[in-house]
């Protein structure tokens, strides 16, 4: 299973990494995505922001988002419930 980002403070978090990354600055990425310098630093903080707004922060520095399956296999599963001590005798 891939390792995926299940909250905004961790996709903020991403985002600001990958910008650092290319030495882009907030208003720099936010000129170059066509939205506020405002708006990359709502991402950058975990705050909610439009999909649209996302996407153009994403695509300005060549990246994008994938739909991915992230249910755990049922051993997996299992095996989370057994170390928690929650786990039922069949």
């Amino acid at each position: 299973m891939s390792t995926g980002l299940f909250n905004t403070q961790a996709l903020g978090a991403a985002v600001r990494a990958e910008r650092r990354a290319r030495g882009l600055t907030q208003a720099l990425l936010a000129a170059r995505a066509g939205v506020a310098r405002q708006r990359v630093s709502e991402i950058e903080r975990g705050e909610n922001v439009t999909a649209l707004v996302l996407f153009r922060v994403l695509a300005a520095m060549g990246k994008g988002l994938a739909v991915v399956d992230v249910r755990p296999e049922a051993g997996a599963l299992r095996a989370l419930f057994e170390e928690d001590g929650h786990a039922e005798d069949a």
